[in-house]
């Protein structure tokens, strides 16, 4: 890694549905940042949590390192009763030296929009993550049967975007799990697998930003 691609001296915040995908990272050599705070996965069900916690692990984070970025999309959060307010408010009333990935959420961090288009011309899909999953107590854990029943069965397939070999490892370590997940939702979970090169390029473009003193994307 070249000095100008190095995190070091940046700490990242993220959520804890990326889990796997950064800590890749870091074992792929590509991501040497000071460190890597998470917030609660689920918070997009939950602004309230959001509005507490982020503002946090930014204030941790910029404790930890003179620069963060935060790997959280814009659709991370919304409160209906302040509607107007949006994540990129709440890192910047914090005050701290911060860039945003420019995604929507999880998802989009991982496949861009024309790549799943392609795939919605032909089936109804709903995306996931291994994090999706993984964390699923706590980014369903207030639904109950009825509200899955509403949400689920009108997809054809939940898709889980793969980038470290995730759904094969679990389809043979706890195939309990998936199988599980997959009669909750009342649709079959399949795999897709994608590449790092989406994520690695929000990262750098992120680093770009905040090693130059911009801390927002303005207009997004």
């Amino acid at each position: 890694m070249s000095e100008k691609e190095s995190f070091k001296g940046i700490t990242i915040v993220t959520c804890a549905v990326m889990r796997r995908e950064l800590q890749k990272l870091q074992d792929e050599g590509f991501l040497d940042a000071d460190g890597i705070l998470f917030t609660t996965a689920g918070n997009h069900e939950k602004p309230w949590d959001m509005e507490r916690e982020l503002p946090e692990k930014l204030k941790e984070a910029a404790e930890k390192s003179g620069l963060v970025i935060v790997a959280l999309g814009k659709k991370c959060y919304f409160n209906t009763n302040t509607p107007e307010k949006t994540i990129d408010d709440l890192i910047a009333e914090t005050g701290v030296n911060a860039v945003r990935v420019n995604a929507e959420d999880c998802i989009d961090m991982l496949s861009d929009k024309q790549m799943r288009k392609k795939v919605e011309e032909t089936r109804t899909v709903y995306w996931i993550t291994p994090g999706w999953l993984m964390e699923k107590d706590n980014i369903f854990g207030d639904w109950d049967q009825g509200k899955a029943n509403e949400t689920f069965p009108r997809h054809d397939a939940a898709l889980m975007l793969d980038v470290i070999g995730f759904f094969n490892e679990i389809s043979m370590t706890d195939p309990e799990a998936l199988l599980g997940f997959a009669d909750w939702m009342q649709i079959p979970i399949e795999p897709v697998e994608v590449g790092m090169d989406r994520l690695k390029k929000l990262l750098l473009s992120s680093l770009e930003l905040v090693k130059t003193g911009q801390s927002s994307f303005e207009g997004r």
